[in-house]
């Protein structure tokens, strides 16, 4: 049986947009198997990129595949998601998820609007007004097995997203200070 967060507010997917990126892969460019531990090195690069980031993130742990949800409290919505885009193309993935908080969510029944990208940056599927329960589900049928969202390690930082002209104005600033080449 699943056990559910409590109306998702750990996860952030209500209030903001959030990615979820592994590095986990089953092959290697050279078609080589790669192991549980390779995999777990390769995600601990990608969570020292996501922390230098600055971005808060959740931990989610899975029976092989181990996830992380980026939660956006730092960047344009735009930017976000290139950077996204360039983190999935380093580790060869071949696609993330980007939700947003659907704006007709109540604290009771909370409802995202989603985004599958290819490494290419185009949308591949999408939906609307999905409950966090429905993603849950999705990754549970990439995965074989049960995805729940109730095994995270949160790891906050202390930006909050931009609510204002200015606060955009300084999200633009520091994304390009920190990835010129995006």
């Amino acid at each position: 049986m699943k056990k559910y967060i409590r109306s998702s507010e750990e996860v952030h997917m209500n209030t903001t947009q959030c990615c979820f990126i592994t590095a986990f892969r089953e092959y290697d460019a050279n078609h080589m198997r790669l192991s549980k531990t390779e995999n777990r090195k390769r995600n601990k690069e990608l969570e020292a990129l996501i922390k230098s980031s600055g971005l808060t993130y959740h931990k989610v742990h899975g029976g092989f595949i181990d996830t992380f949800v980026v939660v956006n409290n730092r960047f344009t919505f735009q930017d976000f998601t290139k950077l996204m885009l360039d983190w999935c193309r380093e580790f060869d993935q071949e696609a993330i998820l980007i939700t947003t908080p659907d704006p007709n969510s109540t604290k009771n029944d909370i409802n995202v609007e989603g985004r599958y990208y290819d490494a290419d940056g185009n949308a591949t599927m999408s939906f609307d007004h999905a409950t966090v329960q429905d993603v849950e589900e999705y990754f549970t049928n990439i995965c074989g097995k049960d995805f729940v969202l109730s095994s995270v390690d949160v790891i906050e930082t202390s930006y909050k997203k931009y609510q204002n002209t200015a606060g955009y104005v300084m999200a633009r600033r520091d994304f390009k200070q920190m990835y010129p080449d995006l």
